[in-house]
């Protein structure tokens, strides 16, 4: 299975995730938004932190989906 996804690009730098899927245990269903999603959530943790800690609202970037 190809899952076409098409990506903007927010950050000169961005934070790439891996997530490797055996062939005898398949991906569950939509793992690919649930992923995104956590990234987000990590995304927003870590800058809130940086702003907690005097550095500013600071994080790493990331791809979002377009689609």
């Amino acid at each position: 299975m190809r899952l076409h996804v098409y990506y903007k690009r927010f950050a000169f730098i961005n934070l790439n995730a891996v997530n490797f899927i055996p062939k005898d245990n398949p991906a569950l269903p939509d793992y690919h938004r649930r992923l995104g999603e956590i990234l987000l959530i990590g995304q927003k943790c870590y800058a809130d932190q940086m702003e907690r800690n005097g550095c500013g609202a600071k994080t790493f970037g990331s791809l979002k989906n377009e689609r």
